[in-house]
């Protein structure tokens, strides 16, 4: 079965999701906003013959960085997100209902829209890059 056609409840996700899944998801959405930003800045530089070249690597080096901590700060909390519900299903074995592989929904699907985001941002910044080195 496609990841994108398992059909969700992102609100009840949300809610079900430990505060550290949350505030990761919240820091992905600042990222993506700050990578767009410098990628108009950017975007800007290479339109405009006179801009300052160095301004705009540096910009790129920064975000390459930002993505390489979103990347490894989605696997701590993925990691903690697996225990977690490794931990639930061991726990739940003893009562009446037990636990099955939903434990795992809600970290499976951070790491899918995580990945697939970092994945489109991380393009966007190669794209610009290769840009910036082809035109000048």
């Amino acid at each position: 079965m496609l990841p994108l056609h398992v059909e969700r409840d992102f609100r009840l996700l949300w809610n079900l999701a430990p505060l550290q899944q949350n505030l990761y998801f919240l820091f992905l959405l600042a990222v993506a906003l700050i990578t767009v930003t410098f990628v108009a800045q950017v975007w800007r530089f290479v339109n405009d013959p006179t801009s300052n070249r160095p301004l705009a690597f540096r910009r790129l080096g920064t975000l390459r960085q930002l993505h390489l901590f979103s990347l490894i700060l989605l696997q701590a909390t993925c990691a903690d997100g697996m225990f977690r519900a490794i931990r639930a299903i061991e726990r739940s074995k003893i009562s009446l209902s037990p636990m099955g592989f939903e434990a795992f929904d809600t970290v499976l699907t951070l790491e899918f829209i995580s990945s697939a985001l970092l994945l489109l941002l991380h393009s966007l910044q190669w794209f610009m890059s290769h840009r910036l080195a082809t035109r000048h």
